[in-house]
């Protein structure tokens, strides 16, 4: 893998692990059904800042996404250890982004 590569797959998956880091809006939120609270209280767990989440979630969802064909269309996966692993759960975590988006905003509404 050229290092050009290495670069923008690493800006790709760092649009979704720095936003998870710092805030963990998709943890919070998967962990916010399971029990009452989330694990880590921050402001985009109030409902006033869901337009903020939206936003946090939706960058995190596209880092994803680029970041999944990005691997696949160069056939990078191939080209590392356990690259098929790590294109697992680029997807599994696409997966569950998307469930927490798709439930944020079908909720929008709700919360206002």
């Amino acid at each position: 893998m050229t290092k050009k590569l290495k670069i923008w797959l690493g800006i790709f998956l760092a649009m979704f692990v720095v936003p998870e880091v710092l805030w963990s809006p998709v943890g919070n939120f998967i962990y916010s059904f399971i029990t009452d609270h989330p694990f880590r209280d921050n402001f985009f767990m109030h409902s006033d800042n869901r337009s903020w989440l939206i936003v946090v979630n939706s960058l995190q969802f596209f880092g994803l996404i680029i970041a999944a064909i990005f691997l696949s269309a160069h056939k990078l996966y191939k080209k590392f250890r356990n690259g098929r692993v790590v294109l697992f759960l680029i997807f599994s975590f696409l997966v569950a982004n998307f469930i927490v988006l798709y439930a944020i905003i079908a909720t929008l509404g709700y919360w206002s």
